[in-house]
């Protein structure tokens, strides 16, 4: 039986596990947390990546690719027009300088380019922000020996249960809701032509 399992393909595709990762960028939030100097108001706003800063809506991009910018005015001389821009590239989350005349400071150091993390203190200006990520970002996506095979299941000389190749087996499930009744026949009809093809004749 085991012998007979471990010729069934892994049920997790390299694909699949690419399209998780996009899906868990695109609903990634980012909290920014600052007090305004002159009326002493707390702002908290949660937004979507990509998030642009700038002294002017205008002249912040609408759009980076096809994802619409979450656009944060902040009033100040030394923001320039348009200032940063906080988005994904490949698989890590950056805040980049958009400008040439003002500087960013994160947690204390000057920065044209960075990885940004949970908690990191920016300095925009005259603008104090604290980052909070409110949900996890992809799995490995800030690690530096990223790849897409990291996260995939090791197959080798795996035996796979039957519950882990029919999990709705070990769970109540509505199956008809959950669309799960016909590939699960399917599957246990085609492992049963296995096993009967593979029976020894008597």
């Amino acid at each position: 039986m085991n012998c007979i399992l471990n010729q069934i393909p892994p049920l997790v595709t390299e694909s699949s596990v690419k399209n998780r990762i996009e899906l868990m960028k695109s609903n990634f939030q980012i909290q920014l947390s600052w007090k305004d100097a002159a009326t002493a108001k707390q702002h908290e706003p949660r937004l979507s990546l990509p998030i642009a800063f700038g002294r002017e809506f205008a002249q912040m991009p609408i759009k980076v690719g096809n994802r619409r910018v979450s656009r944060m005015v902040l009033n100040n001389p030394k923001v320039s027009r348009y200032h940063a821009l906080i988005d994904w590239e490949d698989d890590h989350l950056l805040l980049i300088n958009q400008s040439s005349t003002h500087e960013i400071i994160v947690n204390g150091k000057r920065q044209k380019r960075c990885i940004l993390n949970n908690g990191d203190i920016l300095q925009i200006g005259s603008y104090t922000i604290t980052v909070t990520f409110i949900n996890s970002p992809p799995s490995h996506s800030l690690s530096n020996n990223f790849t897409i095979a990291s996260i995939l299941p090791n197959f080798n000389n795996h035996h796979l249960s039957l519950t882990e190749l029919f999990p709705f087996a070990s769970k109540k499930l509505n199956l008809h809701q959950n669309s799960f009744l016909a590939p699960g026949i399917i599957t246990v009809m085609f492992v049963a032509a296995m096993l009967v093809a593979r029976a020894p004749v008597q």
